[in-house]
């Protein structure tokens, strides 16, 4: 495919490698409608729920917890396995982060 030659990059890509991309992301969305179609609410759709609805608040925060991170666990230093950890870390702090910060808020009000 001319779109994956070395010197295209994802932003770059001749209409065929954007065909493919636009290709990935409808079968991931009509995924996602399946599964919202055929699957019970459960816990995990009320997270997904309340990230949706609080995505602004949630990217903030995530940055914010990114940069504190850096100086304990460095930039480009860790392997595969402690990598998906330091994720794993800052995706569970964003999230009770904004949960409070979220309740907080409409406890004040």
């Amino acid at each position: 495919l001319r779109g994956t030659i070395p010197g295209s990059s994802f932003y770059r890509t001749y209409p065929d490698g954007t065909l493919w991309h636009l290709g990935i992301v409808l079968v991931w969305v009509a995924a996602w409608q399946w599964v919202h179609e055929n699957v019970r609410i459960n816990h995990f759709f009320n997270l997904l729920t309340f990230m949706s609805r609080n995505i602004t608040s949630i990217y903030i925060i995530q940055w914010i917890v990114i940069c504190w991170m850096l100086p304990v666990f460095g930039y480009q230093q860790s392997g595969i396995e402690a990598t998906v950890c330091e994720i794993c870390i800052t995706s569970l702090m964003t999230i009770t982060i904004s949960f409070f910060f979220r309740r907080t808020n409409k406890t004040s009000t």
